[in-house]
């Protein structure tokens, strides 16, 4: 591994990890303070960090093996929820835009939304969550289509999606019969 992109991870995951106990510290204080009937006095602070900590450590850990499943994969995408990528394909086998969208329909819980002037939206059914997916396209070459990918998640306070829409991305790139892993 090189060791530039090991000192980037591992400050990507030690923000993330920072965030994620900043986000849980409040959650976790108003559950104590629920639960002790509004007295603050008897609340101990170092406990609520301490479970601030323990519980964003795995989740912190899970999205980080998620993301480190993929080879070949580009840093400025790392550990981000909302992904873009732009691909050129060939014009050979894509000549009509149907052609292009039955492509991507042919993956389960992928539901066509609408379609705009050389754009695309899709949404992808997950087990709580939706991702929305926008596919911009150019098909004013005659070799090759410029394709611009964009899938994020349906909430945006999401900040960890455990590679998701990555896979999105990749699945989309597959099934217009480009290989970018």
């Amino acid at each position: 591994m090189n060791p530039n992109s090991f000192f980037f991870k591992l400050s990507a995951i030690f923000f993330q990890y920072l965030l994620l106990i900043c986000v849980f510290f409040p959650l976790i204080y108003l559950t104590f303070l629920f639960l002790s009937d509004f007295d603050s006095n008897k609340i101990a602070i170092i406990r609520i960090l301490f479970l601030s900590i323990a519980v964003g450590l795995p989740i912190v850990m899970l999205n980080a093996f998620a993301f480190e499943g993929f080879s070949h994969f580009d840093l400025k995408n790392y550990l981000k929820p909302h992904q873009k990528i732009s691909v050129n394909i060939s014009n050979k086998n894509l000549n009509k835009k149907e052609d292009f969208i039955s492509n991507i329909l042919k993956n389960k819980n992928w539901k066509f939304l609408n379609e705009d002037k050389n754009c695309v939206f899709f949404i992808k059914n997950n087990l709580i969550l939706k991702d929305k997916i926008k596919i911009d396209y150019n098909f004013s070459n005659k070799e090759n289509i410029q394709i611009n990918i964009e899938s994020k998640p349906s909430s945006i306070l999401l900040i960890i999606d455990f590679a998701r829409n990555y896979r999105n991305i990749l699945t989309i790139l597959k099934a217009l019969g480009k290989n970018n892993n």
